[in-house]
């Protein structure tokens, strides 16, 4: 069971994206000027973590989701296709999980805005992650070779004596 990071949930409410509405495109971060619509896109506006113990760390991140649907010749979207984007967006953050490779990651809330032009959704996942490893200290000094272990690379204290007998 490897890591998670914001983009592998990004990836996996992209593919639900896909699966839901098959054949439009879902954009990251931005609307290029020559948009698709109907689409989608998706972002991330907040990441955090904290500690859980001395092996486990809790990560959270909130995923927007904004729906646009076709526009009429006022460059108005009808709001009744918004408000189906967007309840099927939240319909699928409120089963309470994800599946993002090998893991059901947890889908604690989801809010949802709207406004003529577009509806947004913002679903709130959390889930726990090992704490990153830590370069092994006993692995031998070589900073030379590119393929020693993380813990290699690292200069090693010095060792030394103290003469007793000098500091008297």
């Amino acid at each position: 069971m490897g890591t998670l990071s914001s983009v592998d949930i990004m990836e996996a409410v992209e593919k639900s994206l896909n699966r839901l509405y098959p054949g439009e495109p879902v954009y990251w971060d931005y609307l290029p000027r020559d948009v698709e619509r109907p689409c989608f896109t998706l972002e991330c506006p907040r990441t955090a973590g904290e500690d859980m113990n001395a092996v486990l760390v809790h990560r959270e991140a909130d995923i927007l989701v904004t729906c646009y649907a076709k526009v009429d010749a006022y460059s108005d979207s009808s709001r009744k296709e918004l408000a189906r984007r967007q309840g099927a967006v939240l319909d699928l953050f409120a089963q309470g999980f994800l599946r993002v490779k090998d893991r059901a990651v947890t889908v604690a809330g989801e809010k949802g805005e709207q406004i003529p032009a577009l509806a947004t959704v913002t679903g709130l996942f959390s889930w726990t992650d090992g704490r990153p490893a830590l370069p092994d200290p006993e692995a031998p000094y070589d900073p030379n070779n590119p393929n020693a272990p993380e813990g290699a690379k690292i200069p090693r204290m010095e060792h030394f004596e103290i003469n007793e007998e000098e500091i008297k």
